[in-house]
């Protein structure tokens, strides 16, 4: 099976990420992979709401998969968002690149209230799984993530 997979995305960043800084990324794991003999990259795309800041991640796939494929490595992408009406497009798109989805779901309704609303206050968890829904329809495999507090 080979090393275990390298991965980026996991810090918080006080500032919106730039296409330039997820390619300056994966350019640096590209790189250390390589250097330690890793045989694929893991790129988890997250941290405040990624589907905010969708032509970063993009351009950062598209430098992933080229960049990847230029260094013989396997590349696993992952996409963790709060579901909140992502569109059909948008599922399409993480369908077509072969990403994964992770979708956080606190629990049923009330308890996903109690972190999850909108800015408004108005709750989110019918259109949460709402695109849970969409997503299966779109043949993505959903993962859930539960924040325990």
């Amino acid at each position: 099976m080979g090393r275990r997979a390298a991965g980026v995305g996991d810090r918080h960043r006080p500032r919106t990420a730039t296409p330039e800084m997820g390619q300056h990324a994966v350019d640096r794991l590209v790189d250390l992979a390589t250097h330690h003999n890793y045989t694929a990259l893991q790129v988890k795309y997250a941290g405040g709401e990624p589907t905010l800041n969708l032509p970063a991640v993009w351009a950062t796939h598209d430098h992933a998969v080229r960049r990847t494929a230029e260094a013989g490595l396997g590349l696993q992408e992952v996409l963790l968002t709060n579901g909140v009406d992502l569109s059909d497009a948008t599922l399409s798109l993480v369908a077509q690149a072969g990403m994964g989805l992770v979708i956080s779901l606190d629990g049923g309704p009330a308890h996903h209230s109690q972190t999850r609303n909108r800015p408004d206050g108005s709750r989110t968890y019918d259109s949460v799984v709402s695109t849970i829904d969409r997503a299966l329809a779109h043949g993505l495999r959903v993962d859930i993530s539960i924040t325990l507090t």
